[in-house]
């Protein structure tokens, strides 16, 4: 969606966009004051934005906002403000883009909370949780169960460099020819002797 309002927020123009965003039809726009679609905590937001635009000349990118649709309900949007200068490179305004988020937003929101019900069941199992990043090195091992031992064999290496054994025919060799692809696995079996000399196997 495209923006253009005066220097109070008035509105001077908007594309078909911005309209569809808020759920308004082409012949609903006539007279559409942007005020009334903002709720009050962000129009304070949206003013401040346009405020410190005005006082210095530098615009402002990423700035989340929320909109009231049409229907009632909440649209997040996030988007630019920029100062309009006319001929004389007197400020007369600001325009800006932006885009609806509402969804992303929803979706990331979700997955925070997914990943922290997700992590208290962790702390509440025996197992441990663990994570690779792209070069399969381990940066996160935790469990309810502290073991530092454990947690510095592992943490910034690889597999293979942990000091562990694989049971699978091929050893390091098939087990990266099984993850490279990036595909689910279950029942490896790693081991090697503790300090004590005592085994010690971990099935991942």
């Amino acid at each position: 969606a495209y923006y253009e309002v005066d220097l109070k927020g008035r509105p001077i123009f908007h594309n078909s966009a911005f309209f569809h965003i808020l759920g308004f039809g082409v012949d609903e726009i006539k007279g559409y004051d942007g005020t009334k679609h903002l709720t009050p905590v962000m129009a304070e937001i949206l003013n401040k934005a346009f405020r410190e635009v005005h006082l210095t000349g530098e615009s402002k990118q990423n700035v989340f906002w929320e909109f009231v649709h049409k229907r009632g309900s909440t649209v997040q949007v996030e988007g630019s403000v920029n100062l309009i200068r006319n001929p004389s490179g007197e400020p007369i305004g600001f325009r800006g883009i932006f885009r609806d988020v509402t969804e992303r937003r929803k979706t990331e929101e979700a997955l925070r909370e997914s990943e922290a019900r997700f992590r208290a069941l962790t702390h509440l199992s025996s197992d441990w949780y663990w994570e690779h990043d792209a070069d399969l090195r381990f940066t996160r091992v935790e469990s309810q169960h502290e073991n530092d031992l454990i947690r510095a064999d592992l943490l910034d290496k690889q597999p293979w460099e942990s000091g562990f054994e694989i049971d699978t025919e091929g050893g390091w060799e098939q087990y990266r020819e099984m993850v490279n692809p990036r595909q689910p696995y279950r029942e490896v079996i790693m081991h090697r002797e503790l300090m004590s000399g005592t085994p010690f196997y971990i099935s991942t």
